[in-house]
């Protein structure tokens, strides 16, 4: 709170409460607080089913929501729909859509495999309700598809995902790396 801070700061939400305490402590510093908004909290909860629209949570996540977004100098968007869901609480809110990936334009993938080789899938991150991880793998038939599945994280989801791999049997090869120890099957 005391030390020397740049003028301009950029603020991440979510996690809504911790981009709450940023946004509410340098708003006594007088920064320039950028605030780069990647999913929309809580509305993501209720569709998730995590809380209840009305709630107390609820109703304590939308303040939060509101209070960041307001003293917000500028916010950065990563979808249109978020912009929108800003616009529709403050209207004159500095907003503008920033995505942090390229626009590559390609006419063609040039992917080659040959006969003896599996194609490798990799997943890295959160292995969490909203990143569909466990759904994807409880829908897919690996046997019948000359891939291998190679998932490296650690999240909510992660128990569901060891019950799923040693109870199916599975033909392909399958290999997750959760932060401690490389499982194979």
């Amino acid at each position: 709170m005391f030390k020397k801070t740049p003028k301009k700061i950029i603020v991440q939400s979510p996690p809504l409460l911790l981009s709450f305490i940023s946004v509410f402590t340098l708003s006594f510093k007088s920064k320039k607080i950028i605030l780069n908004v990647s999913d929309l909290w809580p509305l993501a909860a209720i569709e998730l089913g995590v809380i209840k629209i009305n709630s107390i949570s609820h109703k304590f996540l939308c303040f939060l929501e509101r209070f960041i977004y307001k003293k917000a100098t500028l916010i950065l968007g990563q979808s249109d729909e978020i912009i929108a869901h800003v616009r529709s609480i403050y209207p004159a809110k500095n907003c503008y859509l920033y995505r942090n990936f390229p626009d590559h334009k390609t006419a063609e993938f040039g992917l080659t495999t040959t006969l003896d080789e599996p194609i490798k899938i990799f997943y890295a991150g959160l292995l969490g309700v909203a990143q569909g991880v466990f759904e994807l793998c409880k829908q897919i038939n690996l046997e019948s598809l000359p891939v291998e599945l190679h998932l490296f994280g650690d999240g909510a989801e992660k128990n569901n995902l060891k019950i799923i791999f040693k109870t199916t049997p599975r033909k392909k090869s399958f290999s997750w790396y959760d932060g401690k120890k490389t499982i194979t099957q």
